[in-house]
């Protein structure tokens, strides 16, 4: 067998690899009840083993926008987590964009 066709299986579920040099990020944007929503929210991203890179929270009127970069979490959960944030009656809008982003360079 050439060495061309020999690879090494990922350790990552498929949907959080990318291109060589890339990774996967999900922009999750909500609109929370209170400014009290955040700690459910919190909760939620710890449950799920999710890791925080940015976070801007913003009033809108009587509401909170939020809009945070997440790592470490699949599409399909970072889509559920949404879903559940909504359902639990923290967030009255949740939706989330997946992102791939260059993987910064190596410090020499």
């Amino acid at each position: 067998m050439s060495d061309v066709l020999k690879f090494r299986a990922p350790s990552t579920p498929r949907d959080q690899r990318g291109l060589a040099g890339l990774t996967l990020h999900h922009d999750l944007h909500l609109t929370l009840t209170s400014s009290d929503a955040w700690a459910a929210v919190t909760e939620a991203l710890s449950g799920v083993g999710a890791e925080v890179q940015s976070l801007q929270i913003m009033r809108q009127g009587a509401r909170y926008a939020a809009r945070c970069r997440l790592t470490r979490v699949s599409a399909e959960e970072a889509r559920r987590l949404s879903e559940a944030l909504i359902a639990n009656g923290v967030a009255c809008f949740a939706s989330v964009e997946h992102v791939m982003l260059r993987e910064p360079e190596a410090a020499s």
